[in-house]
């Protein structure tokens, strides 16, 4: 079938990744990506680091797609899937026929309360952003540059939300001379994903470097020519230049209310990402694999729609079946000059959660196991050379005691550290 046609909605990692593939494959039908988030494909973990900086520009972090005559890449958003008659029909009324159609529309940012009507009004957008692309970094540096030639001060910056995003952005920001004040509902917001001690060091880290960390929700916000107050649950009222919300993304989905596609929080695919409609898979933050939590970051939505290549070239008849998707879940960031690397997906796998390195030392490493003591994730904070290490016996599920030997033998510790590992599962 190397005259079937292929198209991949979303043109973030999951859709370009499984347009490489394709290629790599031995596709050689017709390959359209639908791309509706400004003019090339980018990589959206820079919008919050180089994306902040005064002079980023685009082409720096532009996504590389195939370069044949058969690859053909539309700026445009999809409007609706008619599966009965395999077409995407887009805003601008165009429609495209597929064989198989890969959905990577991936997910919107979640606003502040009373919000959403309000997304596109120019005077609310210059005071209070999302940071979840290219348009919203570019506003983001264009009202601090203003503040800053303006007032002839740094810029003080309220960030709603204190997960990843939220963290890293305030990182990033403080680092541009800027006042932070970070803003966050849970006690340690951070818990979830990097495991109870890590995620101490990062509060910690933030409250000894921003301007403001609050445990609180901003029930209400008012705009004056001055600028924004935010009204947090604690009773506190907090006067800033710009606001940023970092509350977390829904699946971008809303396209698709009116197929026979199974929704539910995302697109639900079986394990080797295909819908439960013929010639219809779906990869990337919006793909629930059987019925599984979606997880929300670049290098799951690579490998989401590496697969999903896999998958559909063989339904073309093209290669042999992949097999069932696999997670590997890996990512990595860095927060106030230390390096923050996180192995398997520490939020689905928390039976036991276990340290492997002792409190105050310069380096750290949890690991995640189950029961049984094999392991299911790794978070490592201060050597990347440990998660390198710890990498593939996390993938191959080995016993803890593997995995100590491995600290032990890279990070060569004193005889003080005692006996190891220990519990910390709370």
């Amino acid at each position: 079938m190397s005259a079937a046609s292929v198209v991949i909605v979303g043109a973030g990692a999951a859709g370009t990744a499984a347009a490489t593939q394709m290629r790599k494959l031995g596709f050689g039908g017709d390959l359209t990506l639908v791309h509706g988030e400004g003019p090339v494909p980018y990589n959206r973990t820079t919008v919050n680091k180089a994306l902040l900086q005064a002079d980023a520009r685009l082409d720096s972090v532009r996504t590389a797609l195939p370069n044949d005559p058969h690859t053909s890449l539309l700026n445009g958003r999809a409007e609706r899937l008619d599966t009965e008659r395999r077409t995407v029909v887009l805003e601008d009324g165009n429609q495209l026929s597929y064989d198989a159609v890969l959905i990577a529309t991936g997910a919107r940012p979640r606003l502040l309360p009373g919000r959403e009507q309000s997304l596109h009004t120019t005077e609310l957008s210059n005071r209070i952003t999302p940071l979840r692309t290219y348009d919203d970094a570019e506003r983001i540096r264009r009202v601090l540059a203003t503040i800053g030639s303006k007032h002839g001060r740094p810029a003080r910056v309220g960030i709603a939300g204190a997960s990843l995003l939220g963290s890293e952005t305030a990182d990033a920001l403080k680092g541009l001379g800027h006042d932070v004040f970070l803003i966050g509902a849970a006690a340690n917001p951070m818990t979830r994903h990097l495991g109870t001690t890590i995620a101490t060091w990062v509060k910690t880290r933030h409250e000894e470097h921003l301007a403001g960390v609050f445990e609180a929700r901003v029930d209400s916000l008012e705009i004056s020519g001055d600028g924004v107050t935010l009204a947090l649950s604690n009773g506190t009222k907090l006067m800033v230049d710009l606001v940023i919300e970092a509350l977390g993304v829904d699946p971008e989905v809303g396209w698709l209310r009116h197929t026979p596609l199974t929704l539910d929080d995302g697109v639900l695919v079986d394990d080797r990402l295909r819908t439960n409609v013929e010639g219809v898979y779906a990869a990337g933050d919006l793909a629930r694999v059987d019925g599984s939590p979606r997880i929300e970051h670049w290098g799951h939505a690579l490998a989401h729609g590496a697969h999903a290549a896999r998958t559909i070239s063989h339904d073309l008849h093209l290669t042999e079946d992949p097999g069932p998707f696999e997670p590997s879940g890996s990512y990595s960031t860095r927060l106030y000059g230390k390096s923050i690397n996180v192995l398997g997906s520490p939020s689905l796998h928390r039976d036991w959660e276990v340290a492997l390195t002792p409190p105050g030392h310069e380096a750290h490493v949890t690991v995640y196991t189950s029961a049984e003591g094999r392991l299911s994730a790794a978070v490592t904070l201060g050597s990347a050379k440990v998660a390198n290490r710890l990498r593939p016996l996390v993938a191959a599920g080995a016993a803890i005691e593997q995995a100590a030997d491995v600290v032990t033998a890279t990070l060569k510790p004193p005889t003080s550290w005692g006996e190891l590992p220990h519990d910390i599962s709370s």
